[in-house]
């Protein structure tokens, strides 16, 4: 008797392996800014069957639509069936809109169950007018309750999302600035030495190594042809 009893024992515990409790990482998604059109998907792992889902998915406190104050990105589509786990076995999506910052949708197998292990939702995101923040990213704890499974309850580790530009962009931005910097600094050098600008007229010869300014501008004997204001001679027979 005690024989059978732990073989139903390892049974029942082989069965709990196989099909863990389904898990939901929201994790933390990237947005440009002042950009539409951006997608996150949300995955799910476990493989325990299931045969419905009820999904929510919520931006910060749901702005002010929904008596919140994180007015940020909002939501412009929710897909729970392309390429999801009920992508072969549904009767559809419904349910919704929700809020701009909340997304709601629901679906039924339309026989049996799916494994609760793979893409579950892909949520499109619009940052227009959104420049530089972070906003929670949340299916458990939304204004609609939390995702779930019908009678099955998945373990939901919220996340977030952060609107900056990508370091490539941000790199651009200082390049630029440094340019615009080291281009002051020559024009002041200008200033000081009694040009009032660099590069006067056309490139004939070369170019002060110091200003930028041609050869073509000076007469032979070193004297700028309307001005005559001097200039060193370089070594190698140019004006500087």
């Amino acid at each position: 008797m005690l024989r059978y009893a732990l073989g139903f024992l390892s049974l029942a515990l082989l069965a709990t392996a196989v099909h863990a409790q389904p898990t939901i990482n929201v994790g933390a998604h990237q947005l440009q800014p002042n950009a539409a059109g951006q997608t996150i998907q949300i995955f799910v792992l476990g493989g325990q069957p299931v045969e419905a889902m009820n999904f929510s998915a919520q931006i910060g406190d749901g702005g002010s639509a929904g008596g919140g104050t994180d007015d940020g990105p909002v939501f412009s589509n929710l897909d729970i069936l392309i390429g999801t786990i009920f992508a072969s076995n549904n009767l559809g999506q419904f349910g919704g809109p929700g809020y701009p910052q909340l997304a709601i949708g629901s679906t039924i197998t339309s026989s049996g169950t799916v494994s609760a292990d793979g893409l579950l939702a892909t949520l499109t995101v619009d940052t227009t007018g959104v420049w530089s923040s972070t906003y929670a990213l949340k299916l458990g704890d939304t204004l609609n309750g939390a995702t779930d499974f019908g009678d099955v309850y998945p373990v939901i580790t919220d996340g977030t999302i952060q609107v900056m530009p990508e370091p490539s962009s941000m790199a651009l931005l200082g390049l630029g600035g440094l340019a615009a910097l080291r281009s002051r600094r020559r024009r002041s050098r200008c200033w000081r030495r009694g040009l009032r600008r660099c590069g006067w007229g056309k490139s004939e010869g070369p170019h002060s190594a110091e200003c930028g300014v041609p050869n073509a501008e000076w007469t032979a004997d070193g004297k700028r042809r309307a001005g005559h204001l001097k200039l060193r001679t370089r070594r190698d027979g140019g004006t500087e």
